[in-house]
Parts: C-alpha cells; structure tokens; sequence
C-alpha cells in the first residue's frame, strides 16, 4: 500500500473519530468567511445588504459583520450605541476595501473610501431617499441609529434630507 494514501486514511480514521462538534469546528475553519467570498467578488454595499435580507432602517450592522463572519473587536467600553454601529460598519468596510499586494503587504482604503462603503452600508441612499424632507437631522440619525454628525455628512449638511 502507497505510505501516503495509508497515513492520509489514518488521519481521515482519526478526524472521523472525533466529536461531531468538533468535526464541524475543523471543516468551518477550512471554508473561507462570505466576507472574503464578496470582497473577491467585489460587491457594493447595496449588494451586501440584498445577500443578507436587511431592507429597512436601522440596518443590524451587528449581524451583517456575523453573517459575513468579519473579524470584528468587541464594542469599546463609553461609546454610544450608534457610535459603535459606526465603528462596526467602518470595520467592514476596510475589510472590503483593503488590498493586498503581490509582495504580502496590505495597503488600507483612505479614510473618505472606508466612510463612504460605511455610510452605504448604515445608510443607504434608496433608505434615505425614501424618508428624504419628512424628518430631521436628529430624527435621520436615530431612525438610523447613527450619530448624528455621520448623519449630517451623510445628507451633505442640511438640517432637512432632502431628496
């Protein structure tokens, strides 16, 4: 018998002995995470939120990075609800703008690109056109739970969305 077919069928002897849970830990680690899956096929923020089913404000910006499995940090401990959301949604979004070079090395988005796919990711321009001239600034930024300074970047400026 060929050694490396006999060593390969004792390994596969000895994954089948193991747990199920255990099994199923291995083989999830030896899929890659949908993140990466999307990032390769270069999917917009509006693409994302489609694939995940999230259709209405506020966005689960939690869950999308679940779904997604990113290697996002827990929240930082003294910020707000809506600032972490930020945060969540700027993590994703330089995991999908970042490229790697040929050489290994990560170049990073700028941070106008990160904000940008964030703010598409939290705030979608179809989301926002819907609700354009009927609230506030304030109104805006809790209806999607963002900070109200993101949300006035967000719609240029103005006290009123207007469309």
């Amino acid at each position: 018998m060929n050694p490396l077919y006999k060593a390969n069928m004792e390994g596969l002897a000895a994954f089948l002995k193991k747990p199920l849970a255990q099994r199923m830990k291995i083989l999830a680690n030896c899929i890659p995470p949908l993140w990466v899956v999307y990032k390769a096929r270069g999917l917009s923020p509006k693409q994302i939120l489609n694939l995940v089913n999230e259709t209405a404000p506020p966005i689960d910006i939690k869950g999308v990075a679940r779904v997604l499995r990113c290697p996002i940090q827990a929240s930082k401990a003294g910020i707000s609800e809506h600032e972490d959301r930020w945060s969540t949604a700027r993590a994703i979004a330089g995991l999908f703008l970042q490229e790697e070079k040929e050489d290994g090395t990560t170049v990073q988005a700028t941070a106008y690109q990160t904000n940008k796919f964030a703010a598409e990711l939290l705030m979608p321009a179809s989301m926002l056109k819907v609700v354009a001239g009927q609230f506030t600034l304030d109104q805006l930024a809790s209806l999607f739970a963002v900070p109200v300074g993101v949300m006035k970047a967000r719609i240029g400026g103005s006290q009123q969305a207007e469309g």
